[in-house]
């Protein structure tokens, strides 16, 4: 009669067992379902949290290289345009995900071309100094690599120098001061902790007026003559580092 006692009291303990086991299993269940269950924070930094601190406001510098090809209104073959530029700016977060920048650039380089024709001019502008205001806005492309749309405008000083046919060459009396204006697209990547690498592409014209042009003949004989303007198209390839302070 005891070992029966005994029997049933065990065969009930392991029905409570199983009753108390299917329980938690569904409350387990009901909290997966539930959506409005207590949410765990990741164990890795949030993305926005890694996206705010590459758009960070700051002044920054920079240097850039630019490398392009130049062609003359008047027609004619492109010749080599090269520079480089010295940037100091500031950048500025409209929002996690979007930037806007200001700067100015001293720039100084070359830029050639090589008119149509039996007399066609081979010129040279020397660009020896010149600056250029920047403004730009920028927009997130994922990864903390950014696209940025930038606009420019400024003043070049440049001395004009031409090779013609028959050993004849040509020289502006001074340097002249022109309008240099553009407009292009650049991918930022960063580099290091506050660095950023830029590469783009970029269209701009120059123009500028030359008083007067000295012409030097094959035996050095040489007169002075009147002035012309010249216009170039410049599209280049741009690369550059710079340095959030």
């Amino acid at each position: 009669m005891e070992s029966s006692a005994l029997g049933n009291s065990s065969t009930f303990v392991k029905f409570l067992g199983v009753i108390a086991l299917m329980v938690v299993s569904t409350a387990a269940v009901a909290d997966d379902e539930n959506p409005t269950a207590e949410w765990k924070a990741p164990h890795t930094a949030p993305l926005y949290e890694s996206q705010a601190k590459s758009n960070s406001s700051a002044v920054f510098g920079g240097l850039g290289l630019q490398l392009g090809q130049s062609r003359s209104l008047e027609g004619g073959s492109p010749g080599l345009a090269t520079a480089v530029a010295l940037q100091l700016g500031y950048t500025g977060a409209l929002s996690t995900w979007r930037r806007y920048e200001a700067g100015v650039e001293l720039i100084s380089g070359s830029a050639s071309y090589r008119l149509a024709g039996s007399d066609g001019e081979k010129g040279t502008l020397d660009w020896k100094l010149g600056f250029v205001l920047t403004a730009g806005y920028g927009a997130s492309l994922g990864n903390n690599i950014w696209g940025l749309w930038q606009v420019g405008v400024g003043s070049v000083t440049s001395a004009y120098s031409a090779d013609l046919p028959n050993g004849r060459s040509l020289a502006g009396d001074k340097p002249a001061s022109g309008l240099l204006v553009r407009a292009g697209y650049s991918i930022l990547a960063p580099v290091a902790d506050r660095g950023e690498l830029s590469a783009g592409l970029r269209i701009a014209q120059y123009r500028t007026d030359v008083s007067r042009i000295k012409t030097v003949s094959a035996d050095g004989s040489s007169e002075m003559g009147g002035g012309k303007s010249i216009t170039l198209n410049i599209p280049e390839l741009v690369v550059g580092l710079r340095w959030k302070m």
